[in-house]
């Protein structure tokens, strides 16, 4: 008899942190979160510029409210990376733009963070990478996509 009930509580008390354990692990944003992204910087300024703006054409194509002053943002996001290039058996170049990316709020909390790189057959690497960030922020906020556990 004691097994018995000592398994259930156990049975319980397992159940019980699982759920504590997610709710823990998972963060709510808000809907209205106003996003500013710091300028990107690298030793060509205007890959820089021309991936930021892709950065932020996408996140508004996915229905990110961004700013573009960090005194109207709730958050900003940012982040560091690179990009490779290398040459396939045919002579062609094909590039990849990996990096890792933070929304961070005002009171320097991280809201999010992830691994983020472009798609590995996509045309163009920067439009890959700035959809894929763009997508992985949208859901975050939205609260879709999030990991069960």
């Amino acid at each position: 008899m004691r097994k018995i009930v000592y398994a259930t509580l156990l049975f319980i008390f397992g159940v019980l942190g699982a759920v504590v354990l997610n709710a823990q692990s998972t963060t709510h944003l808000s809907k209205d979160l106003k996003v500013f992204v710091i300028p990107l910087e690298g030793p060509d300024s205007a890959l820089a510029n021309v991936l930021n703006a892709k950065l932020i054409s996408h996140l508004v194509k996915r229905g990110v409210a961004v700013v573009e002053s960090v005194d109207n943002a709730d958050a900003v996001l940012n982040g560091a990376g690179l990009i490779q290039s290398s040459v396939n058996e045919y002579g062609h170049v094909h590039y990849r733009v990996q990096a890792g990316m933070r929304l961070v709020n005002k009171d320097g909390r991280v809201l999010w963070a992830d691994e983020i790189s472009s798609s590995r057959y996509a045309q163009s690497a920067s439009s890959s990478f700035a959809d894929n960030v763009a997508k992985a922020v949208a859901q975050a906020i939205s609260g879709d996509g999030q990991e069960k556990k």
